[in-house]
């Protein structure tokens, strides 16, 4: 049989005061104990319904923007304040002969671009695209067609006269080269821009715009290697930039100039310096409108001698019936050597554009009509666009 040990200072009170004290005592501190628990439970709780109460918010917010697009609601993984999943396809068939280099001679059926982007936005600062290509990506025929890169860059965009972008983007060089592919009036850009252009590079760039919007800058530096080349092929880096403004803006009539340039040092299957200029202008006026670019590259060879490059074009557009079809005539000349007498590409291109749901569901025709070197020929492009 086992007792309780009573400490000599209290054996002298009775047995049951003393057993009522440590009784009482036991229960204080179980009490203490059980606050103490409770006050965490209830800080954990309060915790809980904060983070309940954002996400509720964050998930009405999705949810009234998706209902409001009559779409559907995708929700981030990591820490984006909005996130969108979008893009769009172009159906392509073709029948003729090769009107310019860039086509075949056979006709066929294919994928022009099918193309899926991600947006998002971390806060008003920064946002992100991550854009890819399961289609043919090009004019000339693919065998074997896989998935590539067309943009991932992230912005930096805290003030909107100096927005920073860094990763894989469109060069500004070329008023129809930075033009977006959905928004393009013809089918497929003019031949001097394809050829003259530098289109997406790695890099990083700075852009903005001052005096509401009227006057734009873009400038950058690139690895000048073309679109997803993981190197540089020197220390040398690609310098690009353009200034545009609007000159005339009034409710009828508006006219914008554009001026652009760059310079490209490089080793590999050409060695020496590419220099680029360009000068570009917009009208339009009511239900007309007018598109005039010219571009020149200048090369110039470690060994061998300098060339030049040139090319223009201009296009006139008449929305005969508003906001549904649209007609377009194009004329273009391409030069690939100006040392070299009658090398060069005339290319007139005649179509029309009907939009079923704006550019999001576009019909659109071309009739072109080629003189290479002396040799014409004819082509016929359907495309079916859709942006989803």
């Amino acid at each position: 049989m086992s007792f309780i040990s009573v400490p000599p200072s209290l054996r002298g009170i009775p047995s049951v005061l003393l057993f009522g004290l440590l009784g009482a005592a036991s229960v204080q501190a179980a009490d203490e104990s059980l606050e103490r628990r409770f006050a965490e439970l209830e800080r954990r709780f309060a915790a809980l319904e904060a983070e309940n109460a954002t996400l509720r918010v964050q998930m009405g917010e999705v949810e009234k923007a998706a209902k409001s697009k009559g779409g559907v609601s995708v929700l981030p993984a990591g820490k984006e304040t909005e996130l969108r999943l979008g893009g769009y396809v172009q159906l392509q068939a073709e029948s003729g002969g090769s009107a310019d280099a860039r086509f075949p001679e056979d006709d066929r059926f294919y994928v022009r671009r099918a193309r899926l982007r991600v947006q998002g936005k971390f806060g008003s600062d920064y946002d992100f695209t991550l854009m890819s290509d399961f289609g043919n990506n090009s004019i000339s025929g693919k065998s074997g067609i896989t998935a590539q890169l067309a943009d991932m860059f992230v912005r930096w965009k805290k003030f909107p006269t100096a927005v920073v972008t860094l990763g894989q983007f469109k060069t500004p060089f070329g008023y129809d080269q930075i033009m977006a592919d959905t928004k393009t009036p013809m089918i497929e850009r003019p031949l001097p821009s394809d050829r003259l252009t530098v289109s997406r590079q790695i890099g990083i760039g700075l852009s903005g715009d001052f005096a509401d919007g009227r006057i734009s800058y873009a400038t950058g530096i690139f690895n000048g290697n073309k679109a997803n080349n993981g190197f540089n092929d020197n220390d040398k880096f690609m310098y690009v930039g353009r200034l545009s403004g609007n000159v005339v803006k009034s409710d009828d009539v508006r006219l914008d100039l554009g001026v652009n340039a760059y310079t490209s040092e490089d080793t590999g299957s050409f060695t020496g310096r590419n220099t680029g200029y360009g000068v570009d202008a917009q009208l339009a006026a009511g239900a007309f409108g007018f598109a005039g670019e010219y571009l020149e590259v200048e090369s110039d060879p470690v060994a061998g001698a300098s060339t030049t490059a040139s090319g223009w074009s201009v296009l006139g557009t008449w929305m005969v019936v508003p906001k549904t079809f649209e007609a377009l005539v194009r004329f273009e000349n391409y030069d690939p050597k100006s040392s070299v007498a009658r090398d060069d590409t005339d290319l007139w291109t005649i179509g029309g554009n009907y939009f079923v749901k704006g550019n999001d569901i576009k019909l659109s025709l071309n009739y072109l009509i080629g003189d290479t070197r002396g040799i014409a020929d004819e082509r016929l492009l359907a495309q079916f666009q859709f942006i989803y």
